[in-house]
């Protein structure tokens, strides 16, 4: 997953404005797993959701979800 939200999280481009449900198709599954994923994500302290958009809190706590189990 990281990989392809990777460049919109970091680019120097406007980030786009993707719906859970566009997630869901960019990664290969349903609208209801991305949300219990950024969910589990905000709760560990990776992320943090703010005006529907989301924000990289800790690049340390992040890593690890990145990597292949």
């Amino acid at each position: 997953m990281w990989r392809r939200l990777k460049p919109a999280a970091y680019g120097e481009e406007p980030r786009p404005h993707w719906t859970q449900e566009q997630l869901a198709a960019q990664l290969g599954t349903v609208r209801e797993v991305v949300a219990r994923s950024l969910k589990e994500l905000e709760r560990s302290g990776a992320i943090r959701i703010e005006d529907r958009r989301i924000h990289i809190a800790d690049d340390k706590v992040l890593l690890p979800w990145t990597q292949p189990n």
